[in-house]
């Protein structure tokens, strides 16, 4: 019986510090990364515009749902996740082959930002160089970005950048 009390006690432990730490964690956040990609400046730019294909290599978009457009003409998407849950985006800028800008303006676990691609050519190489500015106000999910890292967003758009274009 002293062993399952422990146990609880040490589990109870865990999910208050877990909460404590979401909490506590600054909700904000501001980074930027930089990545040569191994392709030409025209296929990484025209691969952020190719919003139908996102599914095919983010597992955790299930769907992209096209709503409409911006007063600049500009994609308003939703993507669906595989946990039922929804990010609505809306693309704020782009220019031929050297930026795309897009704000995540609401999604089901509590993220909303920024998130800005510049580009520049390098021979027949791309780097990029993409900054966020983003806010989590769910504690659950402020937590686990204190856990697995508060760029994991940037380190994640690089992998799959490496991955389209090895």
């Amino acid at each position: 019986m002293k062993l399952i009390l422990r146990i609880l006690a040490g589990l109870a432990v865990l999910v208050i510090g877990f909460f404590l730490l979401g909490v506590f964690a600054d909700p904000k956040f501001e980074g930027e990364i930089s990545e040569t990609i191994n392709a030409p400046v025209d296929k990484v730019y025209q691969h952020l515009l190719n919003l139908e294909a996102i599914p095919k290599y983010r597992p955790e978009v299930t769907e992209v749902v096209l709503e409409g457009k911006t007063a600049k003409g500009y994609p308003i998407w939703k993507e669906g996740t595989d946990m039922g849950g929804y990010i609505h985006f809306e693309m704020l800028e782009r220019a031929q082959n050297s930026r795309v800008q897009i704000q995540m303006k609401e999604s089901s676990f509590g993220m909303k930002g920024i998130w800005d691609y510049k580009l520049n050519a390098e021979g027949n190489k791309t780097k990029i160089t993409i900054s966020e500015t983003s806010e989590i106000s769910s504690i659950p999910i402020r937590s686990i970005f204190s856990l697995v890292g508060k760029d994991a967003n940037l380190k994640k758009e690089i992998e799959i950048l490496k991955t389209v274009f090895p």
